[in-house]
């Protein structure tokens, strides 16, 4: 897919000039792929709508999923998925040069961005919320590369659940051929982070009405509001809100991403 580009200066709000790319030539294909997402989105299959742009280096790949994403954010239809800030929720991510050396590498600023949507939705603290999912799964022994791929701070929880994380941390496997390479696990340790992360992935967006607050003051499901009484509707009860995930440049996922991919998305 070739897409020929050019500059398009535009006056921002603000009455400064500022020049935007245009690519050119794929009218048919932008309006094809909106009026699919957005028959998706209403008809709310069990199976996601996927798609996948090809094409050479340089070709307007990236380009054609940042004037898709607009054309999505501008079409009328969408309002009704929008949220009070007016936006869609989209989450994107991409794959250069040193993230590709990261184990799990294209779903870190997925998980950092869905897992902070979610909390903030749910009155919740980040960062308790995802020690307390890792305790549920039982797998304190890999909090560590938990906390680093969801982007959570351990210095940031307190009391006894922190003293419940505090134990030795699985390693990657040792490759003393590899120069470089990325962190692997052991198919044991990688099944169960598999496990978690699709659990997580599924309390995020609504498909699982999650774990069980340890607090003795209180019963209430981490997916349901602190201020929600127990005559209201949690919404662990609700449809499963719509989502847009872009991953950008997917050739370069690792292993491990894409069979998380395959169990989450496919």
């Amino acid at each position: 897919m070739l897409l020929p580009t050019e500059l398009d200066s535009r006056e921002t709000e603000q009455g400064e000039q500022s020049k935007v790319v245009n690519t050119i030539g794929f009218e048919d294909m932008m309006i094809k792929m909106v009026a699919e997402v957005l028959d998706y989105f209403w008809k709310r299959p069990s199976v996601p709508y996927v798609a996948f742009i090809t094409g050479q280096i340089g070709s307007g790949k990236t380009a054609f999923i940042k004037h898709f994403i607009k054309a999505l954010e501008d079409d009328p239809q969408t309002e009704t998925y929008k949220h009070p800030h007016g936006r869609l929720p989209i989450f994107a991510s991409t794959v250069n040069a040193e993230t590709r050396l990261h184990f799990l590498n294209v779903w870190r600023p997925i998980f950092q961005m869905l897992t902070k949507y979610y909390c903030k939705k749910m009155g919740l603290k980040k960062n308790e919320f995802v020690a307390r999912v890792v305790k549920e799964k039982g797998l304190t022994n890999q909090h560590e590369l938990i906390f680093d791929i969801c982007g959570v701070d351990l210095q940031q929880i307190h009391g006894k659940l922190k003293e419940e994380l505090q134990k030795p941390q699985v390693t990657p496997l040792a490759d003393p051929i590899a120069f470089v390479k990325t962190p692997d696990f052991g198919a044991e340790h990688k099944e169960a982070l598999k496990d978690f992360f699709v659990f997580l992935f599924k309390i995020c967006v609504n498909e699982s009405s999650g774990v069980k607050s340890s607090d003795e003051s209180s019963e209430r499901s981490l997916s349901q509001r602190p201020s929600q009484s127990s005559s209201s509707s949690s919404s662990a009860n609700e449809a499963a809100e719509q989502f847009i995930f872009v991953i950008d440049n997917a050739n370069k996922m690792d292993a491990f991403s894409w069979q998380l991919f395959y169990d989450i998305i496919i």
